[in-house]
């Protein structure tokens, strides 16, 4: 049985691990692409307006940008809940076998 300096060792060694899969937001590849997305429905949406689209085109473009944003946030926080519960678990005694999946 290790000894509790090794243990927060360890514990600090995971942690510093799960932390660095946490890339910034600019340097993930789904938050570009989700903004390259969006910044793409807002243009063509000022396009829209410019031209004179319809109403319901319009609409139905606010919809489909609202829609993928909702779905990109629902996921990101879905995402962030099991990271945390890594975090966690890794700080409840399963250190040493989190550990071990890292290595």
């Amino acid at each position: 049985m290790p000894d509790n300096k090794d243990t927060s060792q360890t514990t600090a060694s995971v942690m510093k691990a799960l932390a660095d899969m946490d890339k910034p937001m600019l340097k993930s590849k789904k938050f570009t692409g989700f903004l390259l997305i969006q910044l793409s429905w807002k243009a063509l949406m000022a396009y829209g307006l410019f031209v004179g689209l319809e109403a319901s085109v319009l609409l139905a473009m606010v919809a489909a940008a609202g829609a993928s944003e909702t779905a990109f946030l629902s996921t990101q926080a879905w995402h962030d809940k099991h990271v945390k519960e890594a975090k966690m678990k890794a700080m409840n005694g399963n250190v040493h076998k989190t550990v071990a999946g890292l290595e």
